[in-house]
C-alpha cells in the first residue's frame, strides 16, 4: 500500500496544521491531499488537536455540491466544445500526439475526450492516475467534512460551487499546451512526487514543499501555477482575516499546496501581523 511505511515511521507531532492568531483570536489552518489510501489512516494527532478545538470547519469548497450531478454537469456543459471543434484543433501538433500517445499507452481511445477542453482533459488524466496508485478514499477534507456533520460542527467555505466551477473553466484557458503538457509530465513521475509530497505533508516540512515540488511547478508552468495557487490564496486572505472577527474557532482546510512558499496563506497571514505557530500533537 502506498506510502504505509511512511505513515507507520512518521512521529506523532509531525503534520501540516499550523495554529493562526492575533491577541485572543485563534484559528486553525491545516494542509489537505483530497485523495487517500486505507494505510493513510488514522490522521496524524495535531487534525484532531484543531478539530476538537474548532467550532465551524472551514473548506474550499461545499464538497457536496461540487460531487452532485448537477456540478457534473454543468461541468461538462462549460468545458465541452459545442462548436464543431475538437480538442486537436486547439492543440499544437506535438502535444496532441503526446496526449494520444498517453491515451494508447493506457489502452484508451483519444476518442473519447475528443470534444472535451483542456481543463476538464487534465481533471479526468490526473484522477484516473491517482485511483490507479490505489488512492480511491476520501481526503483530509471530506474526512472532516463528515465528521463535523456528525459532531454538530458548523460547515463553511472559502469558494463558492459557482467560484469552483469558474476557476476550473478559467484554469489554463490562456495556455492550453501549457496545461495539457504540465499534466503529462506530472502524471510521469507522480508515484515518486506524491510519494514526496505525502512525506511533507506528514511531516508539515513547508520547506521540502516549497524546494522540490512548487518552485519546480512555478518555474515550468507559471501561468498554471499562478491561476491554480497564487490568486486562488490572494482570493481567500479577505475570508480568512475575517474570521478573527467572530469569539468561534474556525479550522480551515485547504490542499497541502496552498500552504508553503511567499504567496502561500501562511506566509500571506504573517505579513498581516498574525502569528504562525505549528500544532504539535
Amino acid at each position: 500500500m502506498l506510502l504505509a511505511a511512511v505513515v507507520v515511521a512518521a512521529p506523532a507531532f509531525s503534520a501540516s496544521v499550523w495554529k493562526v492568531s492575533k491577541g485572543e483570536s485563534t484559528i486553525f489552518v491545516g494542509g489537505t491531499l483530497h485523495l487517500l489510501s486505507e494505510g493513510d489512516y488514522p490522521l496524524p494527532t495535531p487534525y484532531e488537536i484543531a478539530f476538537d478545538k474548532a467550532s465551524s470547519i472551514v473548506l474550499e469548497t461545499d464538497l457536496d455540491a461540487v460531487n452532485s450531478p448537477a456540478f457534473s454537469q454543468q461541468l461538462l456543459q462549460q468545458l465541452s466544445y459545442s462548436d464543431g471543434s475538437t480538442i486537436q484543433s486547439h492543440l499544437s501538433e506535438d502535444t496532441y500526439n503526446a496526449l494520444a500517445s498517453h491515451f494508447a499507452s493506457r489502452g484508451w481511445p483519444i476518442e473519447s475526450v475528443s470534444l472535451l477542453k483542456p481543463q476538464l482533459v487534465s481533471l479526468t488524466l490526473t484522477i484516473g492516475e491517482l485511483q490507479r496508485l490505489g488512492l480511491t478514499l476520501e481526503g483530509v477534507d471530506s474526512h472532516y467534512a463528515q465528521k463535523a456533520k456528525g459532531a454538530g460542527k458548523t460547515l463553511a467555505w472559502l469558494e463558492s460551487p459557482e467560484q469552483q466551477l469558474a476557476f476550473i473553466v478559467a484554469m489554463g484557458e490562456d495556455d492550453p499546451d501549457g496545461l495539457i503538457q504540465y499534466t503529462l509530465e506530472d502524471i510521469k513521475t507522480l508515484p515518486e512526487n506524491l510519494s514526496l509530497m505525502k512525506d511533507y505533508w506528514f511531516k508539515g516540512d513547508l520547506k521540502g514543499m516549497t524546494t522540490d515540488i512548487l518552485d519546480v511547478f512555478a518555474k515550468d508552468y507559471p501561468e498554471v501555477y499562478k491561476s491554480i495557487l497564487v490568486e486562488r490564496n490572494h482570493n481567500w486572505l479577505p475570508h480568512l482575516i475575517s474570521f478573527f472577527d467572530s469569539p468561534e474557532v474556525e479550522f480551515v482546510l485547504v490542499g497541502a499546496l496552498h500552504l508553503p512558499g511567499n504567496g502561500g496563506v501562511l506566509a500571506l497571514l504573517e505579513a498581516q501581523g498574525y502569528t504562525v505557530e505549528k500544532v504539535k500533537g
